[in-house]
């Protein structure tokens, strides 16, 4: 049985339309290889938004905190800070209130000890913020204030009535006109940036710390920020090392 071959009308339009294109294409093959990226990115910008229209933004008006405090600390030893924390949390004009747990789960499977902390911070309507202020910008400020908290939580370099721990880890004594210098640029510090001076002692003398002060007082407050923030790290990980 001979099977015949028909065309419709759409199909004659078509082959119409490519035969004359396709010779102006070979002709301009550098015009029609922009055409076709072109094209080639439009499809994409349009392909990365397909189905967003049914999955809106998700935004519950709350907030969600989880830290990590020192391994070795202790449940009791923890209340403290995670009760400090949560007071400067609600200090803020948009939070509503702020509900804290430490320590592991009540899964059996959980890896988390004591030193784990969440904050679950309800937020009042967005009308009822402060004008300009966003989510993001609150975050950053959240930010900023815990950062500044555990800066001026270590005691001074050089100054009396330290701790056990941090007399062992600065030294005792010292020539006393370091020691007057160091004060002073102490002070000098503080005054600059708005947070305490904080550095990995390693053994250092009071008079090479001195140096280490005079040279960060060159830094931006970023740059300096940062860099207590490291010096903060590395103490901890020492002690946690020589715990």
């Amino acid at each position: 049985m001979k099977i015949s071959k028909v065309e419709t009308f759409l199909v004659r339009q078509l082959r119409k339309v490519y035969q004359y294109v396709l010779p102006l294409a070979v002709r301009h093959y550098g015009l029609s290889a922009t055409i076709a990226i072109a094209f080639l990115a439009i499809c994409g910008l349009l392909g990365a938004r397909l189905g967003t229209e049914f999955l809106p933004k998700l935004e519950e008006g709350n907030l969600w905190i989880r830290g990590v405090m020192p391994p070795t600390i202790t449940l009791d030893g923890g209340i403290e800070t995670v009760a400090r924390i949560r007071n400067i949390i609600r200090s803020y004009d948009p939070v509503r209130t702020v509900f804290s747990e430490q320590g592991r789960g009540e899964d059996g499977t959980d890896p988390d000890g004591s030193f784990l902390v969440e904050f679950f911070v309800p937020l009042k309507p967005f009308d009822q913020w402060p004008r300009g202020l966003t989510k993001q910008k609150l975050i950053a400020q959240l930010s900023e204030r815990e950062k500044l908290e555990a800066l001026n939580a270590h005691q001074a370099i050089g100054a009396g009535n330290l701790s056990p721990r941090s007399a062992a880890e600065q030294g005792s004594g010292g020539d006393p006109a370091v020691l007057t210098e160091l004060a002073y640029q102490n002070q000098v510090y503080e005054e600059k940036y708005g947070f305490r001076f904080v550095v990995f002692v390693n053994r250092r003398s009071k008079a090479e710390i001195l140096d280490v002060l005079r040279e960060r007082l060159g830094n931006t407050r970023e740059e300096e920020l940062d860099t207590a923030l490291r010096e903060l790290v590395a103490i901890a990980e020492d002690r946690w090392r020589h715990s």
